[in-house]
């Protein structure tokens, strides 16, 4: 049983560079309440079909959480653009700042 409805995301920063910060609002509800801490992680996934490349950005813990609708911001530096394969990346010329 699902006791965490996500129920909107919102990206706060949708027209940005690659090497910006990433912000999302996050909306959920309990659905019951949770005595104990849930975490929240923001992960980059840098290659579809090898998670040795993901990158957690940003990691929330919260509670213990009552039943009810919440939300929280999500702020996290971009990604390291080094740590994903090159044949993932559309353009280096777009991330190197000169």
């Amino acid at each position: 049983m699902c006791l965490i409805n996500i129920t909107n995301v919102e990206v706060k920063n949708s027209i940005s560079q690659f090497t910006d910060p990433i912000i999302l609002d996050v909306t959920f509800e309990s659905l019951a309440e949770i005595k104990s801490d849930i975490t929240w992680k923001l992960i980059y996934i840098g290659k579809a079909n090898d998670s040795s490349y993901d990158q957690v950005l940003e990691e929330v813990i919260m509670g213990p959480l009552t039943t009810g609708t919440m939300n929280f911001t999500f702020e996290a530096a971009a990604p390291d653009w080094t740590k994903i394969p090159s044949d993932e990346l559309l353009s280096k010329h777009f991330l190197i700042q000169e």
